[in-house]
């Protein structure tokens, strides 16, 4: 499936699912970046780019069951540097930054 039917279903399913998302786009990109291994650029002027989108709706449902983010994608940026994550630890939070 090519990336533009990819974010048009899966802005579909994050409707269906009633879930309040505040930026389905971003969290939309950053699964796809994480899938295709290809940056945000890439992927906007490439809609036509063919990408396996069985593993991207995987995590898309993870995503919907709550998952955190960082726990999908296994890192999180914290001020300058980028933290691995997983289950086993808390999430560093925007908050804490100072």
């Amino acid at each position: 499936m090519v990336v533009k039917d990819i974010i048009r279903k899966a802005l579909a399913d994050i409707e269906a699912s009633g879930k309040n998302i505040p930026n389905p786009m971003g969290e939309i990109y950053m699964l796809l970046e994480h899938v295709s291994g290809k940056d945000k650029l890439f992927l906007t002027l490439n809609k036509d780019f063919d990408m396996n989108e069985e593993d991207f709706f995987n995590l898309l449902n993870k995503r919907l069951n709550d998952t955190p983010m960082a726990y999908i994608i296994g890192n999180k940026h914290f001020r300058d540097i980028i933290i691995k994550t997983d289950e086993r630890a808390l999430i560093p939070r925007f908050c804490t930054e100072n």
